[in-house]
């Protein structure tokens, strides 16, 4: 990386999309060779699976020394602070952003349902990488209480991952598999169509012990809100941030089926509910998540740290 940054004109920042040891190295000692500060961008694991390990010491250090360092949530800003007494000034928080171009509907919801046979269901929907952290096993687990009072309700999973043949065997050991679908992997630009043919998007990340395979944010809450699907998620890492309790949807414990169980059931049976978390959530989305939003705040805060006017 180091030997690509010196090819290129000068530029006043040097932006770490990541936190990858190998990046800030690179922009390190670019600015020690050019001058030119440094901002790195942390996303969760980038800077959670790092801690503890060997490269820790060298990793922080480096963090230390950039010039702007932006966590993706709440959660993430005080692990930061936590474990490297990072200079508060360096920190500033700016969350994920939809790309309104990539959330396009292209496909009409009725003629979705057509095509998977689920026309007439309440579809939940989960759009994620399978793994045991994502929570899918407990909406499994919350099922057959949730077909108790929603006997229409089919569960659709879009991903795929490590987990996917445990959540199925799971599915079938609860007496749901003909209740969940598992569709693998869709292209992101597919993703709307999905979304937007769903009646409820719910996903529940458990709560890592470790906090390393934690939630550090949760974008797709926000894509579902730009859709306006009301949305289910755990408390879990930083997911509070993209999900306002009773506010734009609705949070439950991390690995509770029963309380997720209500929580649905909930949704389903009060179409006001709904219609006000949903209205709300929208809105919210628009005016604090949008490319242009997260655009008009990191270009604020860069001014402001390199003293130039806005």
């Amino acid at each position: 990386f180091y030997r690509q940054l010196r090819k290129l004109p000068e530029a006043d920042l040097v932006v770490c999309g990541h936190g990858t040891l190998s990046l800030m190295l690179a922009a390190y000692w670019h600015r020690k060779r050019r001058g030119t500060p440094f901002a790195v961008f942390l996303h969760g694991l980038d800077f959670l699976g790092v801690r503890g390990r060997p490269q820790w010491p060298i990793y922080k250090w480096l963090l230390q020394s950039a010039d702007m360092v932006f966590p993706n949530s709440t959660m993430m800003e005080t692990a930061v602070r936590q474990s490297t007494n990072i200079h508060p000034r360096k920190l500033h928080l700016i969350h994920p952003c939809i790309i309104e171009n990539k959330l396009q509907v292209t496909v009409a919801p009725d003629t979705m349902r057509q095509r998977l046979d689920l026309a007439g269901n309440y579809i939940l929907l989960t759009v994620a990488r399978l793994t045991k952290a994502k929570g899918v096993d407990t909406v499994i687990q919350a099922l057959p209480q949730i077909l108790r009072a929603i006997p229409q309700a089919h569960y659709v999973v879009v991903g795929d991952g490590p987990a996917r043949a445990e959540l199925e065997a799971l599915a079938e050991a609860s007496s749901v598999g003909q209740k969940v679908s598992f569709l693998g992997t869709k292209p992101h630009t597919e993703v709307a169509n999905f979304l937007a043919m769903s009646d409820l998007f719910v996903m529940t990340p458990h709560e890592n012990p470790d906090t390393v395979n934690v939630e550090s944010f949760g974008i797709v809450y926000l894509e579902a809100n730009y859709l306006k699907r009301p949305v289910v998620a755990s408390s879990a890492g930083g997911i509070p941030d993209a999900v306002k309790h009773e506010e734009t949807g609705l949070l439950v414990l991390p690995g509770q089926p029963a309380e997720l169980a209500q929580a649905i059931i909930r949704l389903q049976e009060d179409d006001d509910l709904t219609r006000r978390l949903v209205d709300v959530a929208y809105q919210r989305v628009m005016q604090q998540f949008t490319s242009a939003e997260a655009a008009r705040r990191f270009q604020a805060v860069v001014a402001q740290q390199l003293n130039k006017p806005r």
